[in-house]
């Protein structure tokens, strides 16, 4: 059960990575930039460096891995609340229970139990994984090859989708495809994820390489 959920937790700060990196692009090549853009890199780069600690399994300094995790749950919270348009505004149009100042406070602990619940386990469950997982073998020399010649296969594939997007034109792909390149996506991470908890690095070059390269593909003006 404890190699399941280690996957599990090396797919979600995968996951995280991927997608504060393509928020992070996103907000660079539309020019809209600034502090958001700053934030969303932060958080990919924290994403990035806490699945490379993760793939190093006992040896990986618990500190460290804490405090990355630490920076990405501040990046959420900076779109969270503190951004120009925040995910969780208040609600002008509601009514005002006692004061202003009471209604304010009541609008943020009602989002602060909604952020809690996807934050504290993300923490919880990281001190769990440094303490009570025991390390992952590594891969024999034997299947090194082989593996290595997977992981160049599932890359190259998932490049080229991304190629073809790009070729074909994001306004002419419709929802299906759009679906079924998540799922690709989704898929290849999970056995990326699995890769790096046996300590194979070149698992990690290949998700580096996915979650830098394909927002650049896709977005290059």
């Amino acid at each position: 059960m404890s190699p399941g959920l280690a996957i599990l937790d090396t797919w979600l700060m995968m996951l995280t990575a991927t997608v504060f990196l393509w928020l992070g692009a996103a907000s660079l090549y539309s020019k809209s930039g600034g502090a958001d853009a700053g934030v969303a890199l932060l958080g990919g780069v924290a994403g990035c460096a806490l699945v490379a600690v993760l793939g190093r399994g006992r040896k990986a300094g618990q500190r460290t891995a804490l405090a990355l995790r630490l920076a990405i749950v501040c990046c959420v919270a900076y779109f969270a609340w503190f951004q120009q348009r925040p995910w969780f505004p208040l609600d002008d149009s509601a009514l005002v229970r006692g004061s202003f100042r009471q209604e304010f406070v009541l609008q943020r602990l009602e989002q602060l139990g909604v952020f809690l619940p996807f934050m504290v386990p993300f923490i919880f469950f990281g001190i769990w994984r440094g303490k009570a997982l025991p390390r992952i073998h590594t891969p024999s020399e034997a299947g090194s090859r082989a593996s290595s010649s997977v992981l160049l296969g599932l890359v190259g594939v998932a490049l080229a989708a991304v190629l073809t997007a790009r070729l074909v034109g994001p306004p002419k792909l419709g929802l299906a495809s759009w679906t079924l390149g998540g799922i690709m996506i989704a898929v290849l991470l999970v056995e990326l994820a699995r890769r790096v908890n046996r300590a194979e690095f070149p698992a990690f070059v290949a998700f580096a390489v996915v979650v830098v390269v394909t927002p650049v593909l896709l977005l290059w003006p």
